[in-house]
C-alpha cells in the first residue's frame, strides 16, 4: 500500500517502537535462564549430579531419614548392644557335673532316672516312654511333685508317673503290712493342789517407783542389715539348675527348666504380676523364684538359653 507521498506503507513500522524492548527482554530471559541452571548445578560434583538425577525420590527421602537417625543414636545404647552380643556368645565352662536334689527329698530309683533325663534335656515323649515301661514305682509325695515342677518336668509326665504307680500297686499281689506300734501309756494324773495356811505376819515390801524408773533410758540400737552375700545363692539354687562360668561375666545359673523347655522365658512362665503398695511384683510359682526374679539380672546366651547372674552384667 502506498501513502500520499508515494512511499509504501508498512504496518509493522507502527509497532516497532514497542516490539524492540520486548524482543530484548525475551532474548535476555532466554540467555539468562540456562546460565542460572548451570550456576545451580555447578554446586554439585559430576558424580553427585548423576546420583541425584538417577535416585528415586522415595529412596532419597529414606536415605536422608537414615542419615538423620544415625546422628541421633546414643553411644551408650550402641555399647550396650555390643556388650549383649559379646555376652551371648561368650565361652562357657560348667562348674559342677553332679546332680543335686534338696535334702528333704527321698526320690526312688525310678524318680532319680526321670531327674537325670530332665537334666539331660530329653524330650517329653522320651520321658513318657520311660514311665510307661518302668517296673519300679516312683512313690511321689508332695515334696517330689513340687521339685519335679520346679525343674520343668511337664505335668503330663508327672501325671503318668502317678498313674503308673497305681497300676503297679494294683497288680502286685503281695502287699506287706507294717505292724502298728502300741500306743504309749498315759502318765498318772498329778495330785490336786491343796493350798496351805496363809501367814499374814510377814510384811509386804512397798513398791518404790524410783528403783525401776530412770530418766537416762536409751532404746537399744538395732544392728545394721548385713550386705547380701551372693555365695548363699549357690547352695540354694544348685538343686534346681546348673552353675556355669561365663567368660567376662563370672558365675551364672542356668535353670533346669530351660534345659527341658527351650521356649522358657523369665517373667513369663509359671507366675504372674501382682500390683502391691510398692508397685508391680512378680509372684513366681517356683520354689527358687525368691532370688532370680528379684536380684541380679537375666540374660540370654546363645548355647544355654536364659541364664541368671547374681551381679549386674
Amino acid at each position: 500500500m502506498k501513502t500520499s507521498n508515494g512511499s509504501r506503507w508498512n504496518p509493522a513500522a507502527l509497532f516497532r517502537p514497542y516490539l524492540t524492548p520486548l524482543t530484548h527482554l525475551t532474548c535476555l530471559t532466554v540467555c539468562v535462564l540456562p546460565l542460572a541452571g548451570c550456576l545451580q548445578e555447578s554446586s554439585l560434583s559430576p558424580k553427585e549430579a548423576v546420583a541425584a538425577a538417577t535416585e528415586p525420590p522415595a529412596l532419597r527421602e529414606t536415605s536422608d531419614a537414615v542419615a538423620e537417625t544415625s546422628t541421633i543414636l546414643d553411644p551408650d545404647d550402641t555399647l550396650a548392644e555390643v556388650d549383649e552380643l559379646s555376652i551371648s556368645n561368650a565361652p562357657v565352662k560348667k562348674i559342677s557335673t553332679e546332680i543335686e536334689v534338696p535334702a528333704n527329698l527321698k526320690p526312688s530309683a525310678a524318680t532319680a532316672e526321670i531327674i537325670k533325663l530332665a537334666n539331660a534335656g530329653v524330650e517329653e515323649r522320651v520321658m513318657l516312654s520311660f514311665v510307661t515301661n518302668s517296673l519300679g514305682t516312683f512313690n511321689l509325695r508332695a515334696e517330689e511333685i513340687i521339685y519335679l515342677n520346679d525343674i520343668g518336668i511337664p505335668s503330663g509326665v508327672i501325671t503318668a508317673m502317678i498313674q503308673r504307680d497305681h497300676l503297679l500297686q494294683g497288680t502286685s499281689g503281695n502287699v506287706t503290712m507294717t505292724p502298728s506300734e502300741p500306743e504309749p501309756s498315759l502318765p498318772a494324773p498329778a495330785p490336786a493342789y491343796e493350798p496351805g495356811p496363809t501367814d499374814f505376819s510377814t510384811p509386804v515390801p512397798e513398791y518404790a517407783p524410783s528403783a525401776y524408773a530412770s530418766d537416762n533410758y536409751s532404746p537399744p540400737i538395732e544392728p545394721e542389715p548385713a550386705a547380701a552375700d551372693y555365695s548363699d545363692y549357690y547352695d540354694a539354687l544348685a538343686p534346681y539348675g546348673n552353675w556355669v562360668d561365663v567368660d567376662g561375666v563370672g558365675r551364672c545359673w542356668q535353670p533346669t527348666t530351660v534345659v527341658v523347655n527351650h521356649g522358657w522365658r523369665p517373667y513369663f512362665n509359671c507366675g504372674r504380676w501382682v500390683y502391691t503398695d510398692c508397685g508391680w511384683y512378680w509372684m513366681s510359682d517356683y520354689s527358687w523364684g525368691w532370688a532370680p526374679f528379684h536380684y541380679g539380672r537375666w540374660f540370654q546366651h546363645a548355647r544355654l538359653g536364659w541364664c541368671w547372674s547374681p551381679d549386674r552384667v
